[in-house]
């Protein structure tokens, strides 16, 4: 299913430790097993202050900046974001693999709106939700 909106999805990261580097791409393999495909996935690095090589791919595109704090990195992604609809995913979450294909499904079901919120899955650190 890739038919449909493009979605530029937001991910600012500010990398400190080895836990958020695990965590950024446990958030990046989320993206990538998306059932949906119409997406670009625009990761910001606010400035990491460890050592983090993001990787790549046709549908990744990776800012490098100074720090400069959560709001002006989500500035940045905006002004390059290609998609019809924004989604925000912070670094240290993840989406389910029907994410995209389920807001799909509320976009076609009520276009009159312009906005969604949808509420969250809280996974503990010892993996129970």
């Amino acid at each position: 299913m890739s038919k449909g909106p493009k979605f530029s999805i937001f991910t600012p990261v500010h990398v400190w430790n080895q836990d958020r580097k695990d965590q950024l791409f446990r958030c990046i393999e989320s993206i990538k097993k998306q059932t949906y495909k119409n997406y670009e996935h625009i990761i910001i690095n606010d400035g990491s202050t460890l050592e983090v090589e993001i990787p790549k791919d046709d549908k990744t595109i990776v800012i490098n900046k100074t720090h400069e704090e959560r709001i002006i990195a989500f500035n940045e992604g905006f002004k390059i974001a290609t998609g019809d609809w924004f989604a925000i995913l912070d670094s240290d979450d993840e989406y389910d693999p029907q994410y995209l294909e389920k807001c799909v499904e509320f976009i076609q079901k009520w276009p009159e709106y312009k906005m969604f919120n949808f509420g969250c899955r809280y996974v503990h650190a010892d993996g129970i939700s």
